[in-house]
This record gives C-alpha cells, structure tokens and sequence, in this order.
C-alpha cells in the first residue's frame, strides 16, 4: 500500500492511496485510515477532540481486472471512457463522501477510514 501526499494554494489536501500487491487479491478490500493534522479553528486554537469533523471526498479508480485495458470499463469515480470518442469522461462524476473523526492531541488529527480493493487506487480529496 503506497500513500503521496499533495496541498495546493488553497489548502486542498489530497491523498493518493494505491493498493499495489496482486497477493491480496484473495483477500478482498483493505481498510484504509489517512490521518492528517487538525486545522487550525479560526483564533488559532487547534481543532480536535470536541470539533465537528471534516469531510472528504474519495474519488476511486477501478477496473474489471487486471489486464483490463482503455475500453474495458476502466472507472474514476464512476466515470468512465469507454465508448468516448472524444477523449472526455463518460457518466457522472460519483465522488464517495467519508466523513473524518476528530482524534485528540497531541497533536489533534483528523483520520478518514475508508475501504480499498487490491490492485485499485483512491484519491481522498479534504477541502482547505
């Protein structure tokens, strides 16, 4: 299981998970837990235990198997090229909510926990 780490200039944190062994694919969906920092509430005090917790969005790419290829259902987030004649993504954009939960300090965190298939990949996407 690989993880990378991105945050833009408006403090969009986004994070790439991706299951990589084909040894679990007899085992089926891995639970994932992504745990960031806590932000900052608004005075500068910390947000954590007590705060509501943040929400992100989990964006998921999947494929009907291994070997698939372009025209073989290959989704992100339930959207798919298969028959686009365009380049452009076909259906609609279907993007998993998964809802944080404040883990106190310190340092106070927030963590996502979400499931993922082998050989399958998620971008979690948490809103500056």
């Amino acid at each position: 299981m690989g993880q990378h780490a991105a945050v833009d200039d408006q403090g969009t944190v986004r994070v790439l998970v991706v299951s990589k062994s084909a040894a679990e694919l007899r085992s089926g969906p891995r639970e994932v837990d992504v745990c960031l920092p806590a932000a900052p509430a608004r005075g500068g005090a910390q947000s954590g235990a007590g705060s509501e917790p943040t929400e992100a969005e989990l964006l998921v790419l999947s494929a009907p198997s291994l070997g698939a290829k372009f025209n073989d259902s290959i989704s992100l987030a339930g959207q798919t090229w298969s028959r686009s004649l365009d380049g452009n993504p076909e259906g609609q954009r279907q993007a998993e909510r998964v809802a944080g939960r404040a883990i106190p300090g310190p340092p106070p965190r927030v963590c996502f926990a979400f499931e993922l298939a082998p050989l399958s990949a998620a971008m979690l996407v948490v809103r500056g």
